[in-house]
């Protein structure tokens, strides 16, 4: 037990482990203890040692699904935004880059949500936005 103390009260602080069994988890390091630049040279140093992605993992045995709490409910809906001829032309661009190199496949879900642009900084390419807040209320 360690006493810490303050002006007026004294706090203490207890550390419960178990005295036997598996060891207990421990968070992850914490990534921001390493600069950015740093951590970016390191990375660039060592390339070759990560293989490019090429598409989504394989398929898993289990299937994942999230059982609704209410499946009476009935999925939002929001219209797709309007996009401008050049949105709509980087649009099908990225889609089709993204289903090429496998990142994404065909849904068939009732739940869908809009997709924006916007201007990335200090570029005149557009940087594609997913609108989940329909989804997430």
């Amino acid at each position: 037990i360690k006493s810490i103390q303050n002006e007026e009260d004294q706090v203490f602080l207890a550390i419960i482990k178990p005295l036997s069994g598996p060891p207990t988890p421990t968070l992850p390091p914490n990534p921001n203890l390493i600069p950015e630049p740093a951590l970016t040279n390191l990375l660039k140093e060592y390339q070759d040692v990560f293989a490019p992605l090429s598409g989504l993992p394989p398929e898993r045995d289990v299937s994942h699904t999230i059982p609704l709490m209410d499946p009476t409910i009935k999925p939002p809906y929001k219209p797709p935004y309007r996009l401008s001829p050049r949105e709509m032309e980087e649009a099908r661009t990225q889609i089709d880059d993204l289903l090429k190199k496998g990142y994404i496949v065909p849904s068939t879900s009732p739940y869908g949500a809009p997709i924006l642009f916007v201007k990335k900084p200090r570029s005149d390419k557009l940087r594609m936005c997913i609108d989940f807040r329909a989804l997430n209320r």
